[in-house]
């Protein structure tokens, strides 16, 4: 698995190279994550001196708001999908 750091780093690289929402989705407990990323992200931004802005890529936390059958929905509007080896990919 990746560690929040590293999540922050593809984030800002996805943010700096591409325009678009970020999804991320995953289990109840791990509904903290996201506003950590988001405060990494904002680290990793400013240690890059870059400034790309949330509201024009926003970071949309649907963790732990989602049954497995609303991926295939969310999966099939995505044009990438990164993620960890979980259930959701197999």
């Amino acid at each position: 698995t990746c560690t929040k750091e590293k999540w922050a780093e593809i984030i800002h690289s996805l943010r700096a190279h591409y325009s678009g929402s970020i999804v991320c989705v995953g289990a109840a407990t791990e509904m903290n994550l996201v506003p950590e990323l988001r405060d990494l992200v904002e680290t990793v931004s400013e240690v890059k001196e870059a400034t790309i802005s949330r509201a024009k890529y926003p970071l949309v936390n649907l963790v732990g708001q989602t049954k497995l059958s609303d991926l295939f929905g969310i999966l099939l509007k995505a044009d990438l999908l990164i993620g960890c080896d979980s259930v959701a990919l197999h």
